[in-house]
């Protein structure tokens, strides 16, 4: 997933996300494409990173055929930011409309956003995404090359392609020279090392963060 691009004005974070209809690729062998709804042209949607204890600001623009929100996953924020469609936004943002989320994280660490309108149809056909708080100081024992983050639920669950259902994508890999350590984030910062790859041989350092809705 590509970060978001970002700029810092008043000493806010800003973000800007279009939400649009497009066409992505899903399987490799052979190569399958579907239609699908994301974010800035991506599902799921780019990754969105600010800092520890800095305010952010997300405008979003629907280009959806559909009223949509944005539901920040744990981000502690203020119910005008919530995001659930019809409870804390009594208005979701409707076609061609946009709507302005700006709260402060909670806590460092990484959260999902996703749609919280009409989810079942909605967040299955690729409305989430990832957001990150990065900690101001990290303890040197914390530090990892890279950070991955990862759903338990399947994106695009359902998702078709000429008339035959795409199969889940639980793995990844990594460079020989990087290790999976592999901390894996769960809600309750529950973590669980593997020090070793496949061959017993040391790989780098590499986080994984599994984040629930």
């Amino acid at each position: 997933m590509p970060d978001l691009a970002t700029a810092v004005c008043g000493g806010v974070r800003e973000f800007r996300l279009r939400v649009h209809v497009f066409r992505q690729q899903l399987a490799t062998f052979p190569v399958e494409t579907a239609e699908v709804w994301g974010y800035r042209g991506v599902t799921p949607g780019p990754t969105a990173i600010a800092y520890e204890g800095e305010r952010v600001h997300f405008a979003v623009m629907n280009d959806l055929p559909e009223p949509t929100t944005i539901h920040f996953h744990g981000g502690h924020e203020p119910n005008d930011a919530d995001g659930v469609g019809g409870v804390s936004q009594p208005q979701p943002i409707p076609p061609g409309g946009m709507y302005t989320y700006e709260f402060t994280p909670g806590h460092a660490g990484t959260i999902a956003y996703h749609t919280h309108t009409n989810s079942a149809r909605q967040e299955l056909r690729g409305l989430d995404g990832f957001s990150r708080a990065l900690p101001r100081q990290e303890p040197d024992s914390h530090h990892v090359d890279r950070d991955f983050a990862r759903r338990p639920v399947v994106v695009l669950q359902g998702t078709r392609t000429a008339g035959r259902a795409l199969p889940a994508r639980r793995r990844f890999l990594l460079p020989h020279d990087e290790r999976q350590d592999a901390r894996r984030r769960l809600p309750h910062h529950t973590s669980n090392d593997m020090k070793e790859g496949p061959n017993g041989s040391p790989l780098g350092m590499a986080r994984v963060i599994n984040v629930t809705q």
